[in-house]
């Protein structure tokens, strides 16, 4: 697809050379798109991502998670709890020991944990929430648990990890929800490999686990922007990273504005107006790969929304950008 280039309109980023909105559903690159014309998805199942009203859309497989809080990507999980979408109380077999994280959405009910014959520590009661209640609990022995429903909640999971996903709608039987597996394409995909400077915003992190993705060429990774600890960003070359404190203090878990830098001489970072990073070393050549949104190949995914994906050809270009 080839696109005459034309003045960008006033909301793009000051010299970009791509610019997709996923809130507000617009997209730039040298003409005006949509988002999802400039990306490609793939996951072997249907799935689900909030609205800013609190609403929950539903999307087949292989289609985006596109609404008006961002682009979704999340790694694969399996609700165990059945007929999620009218909970009542049931017993639930847990195979493995680890994490495992109970969520209740609606604006009214509650479920609580118990063990059964599995033994393990954090139980305990949650409260149904809009944007979903949470209660993360420990098995150290595998075995049943109990899961008792008390009012009206809208949906219930229960899934092995450290923090909840979205809504994984089940019946009599357990359902898994594939991993998002987000790549750049047509003049998107030009614009990322060309470009020196990235400005990423992403919003409800859920937990920083795996190198959070936010941008990422090849698998490895080759090289990439992503969350490097609970508060800090990073622009890794291949080599080493430019690692950024988000905004000196901050947290991954709220809305964070990342800009990064990279040429043949050195890669750089910054994070809600906070100190820049420095690395001396050269971002690779990326001619020939692949380009990520919000994972790495099919892993390492963001595991929350992301609301912006910008880039440019002058290094440095988005520093300001972070306020």
């Amino acid at each position: 697809m080839h696109r005459a280039l034309l003045s960008a309109p006033a909301w793009v980023l000051p010299g970009a050379s791509a610019d997709l909105d996923f809130v507000h559903g617009r997209a730039w690159a040298g003409g005006a798109a949509s988002p999802s014309s400039l990306i490609a998805c793939t996951r072997a199942s249907a799935g689900m991502a909030q609205k800013a009203n609190g609403g929950w859309a539903t999307f087949a497989a292989n289609a985006p998670r596109i609404t008006d809080q961002g682009l979704l990507a999340e790694e694969s999980r399996t609700n165990l709890f059945l007929n999620s979408a009218a909970p009542v109380t049931q017993t639930i077999t847990l195979s493995a020991t680890g994490s495992y994280t109970l969520s209740v959405w609606g604006v009214s009910g509650s479920a609580t944990v118990a063990a059964g014959t599995a033994t393990g520590t954090g139980f305990g009661a949650v409260g149904a929430a809009v944007t979903g209640g949470r209660l993360t609990f420990s098995i150290t022995a595998t075995g049943t648990i109990t899961v008792t429903i008390s009012g009206s909640p809208l949906y219930v999971q229960v899934e092995a990890g450290a923090f909840g996903t979205s809504p994984i709608i089940t019946g009599g039987s357990s359902v898994t929800r594939a991993a998002d597996v987000v790549t750049l394409i047509d003049v998107a995909l030009t614009a990322a490999r060309n470009a020196k400077a990235f400005r990423g915003m992403t919003n409800s992190i859920p937990a920083f686990i795996n190198n959070n993705m936010i941008f990422a060429f090849g698998s490895g990774p080759v090289c990439c922007v992503n969350f490097q600890a609970v508060n800090k960003t990073g622009t890794y070359n291949g080599t080493s990273s430019a690692q950024a404190t988000i905004g000196n203090s901050g947290t991954i878990s709220g809305l964070v504005k990342t800009a990064a830098g990279f040429d043949t001489t050195s890669v750089t970072n910054l994070s809600n107006n906070g100190l820049k990073a420095t690395y001396t070393g050269a971002w690779p050549n990326v001619s020939a790969q692949t380009a990520y949104l919000g994972n790495e190949g099919g892993v390492g995914q963001l595991n929350g929304y992301l609301l912006r994906a910008t880039f440019g050809t002058n290094k440095g270009q988005f520093d300001n950008e972070t306020a």
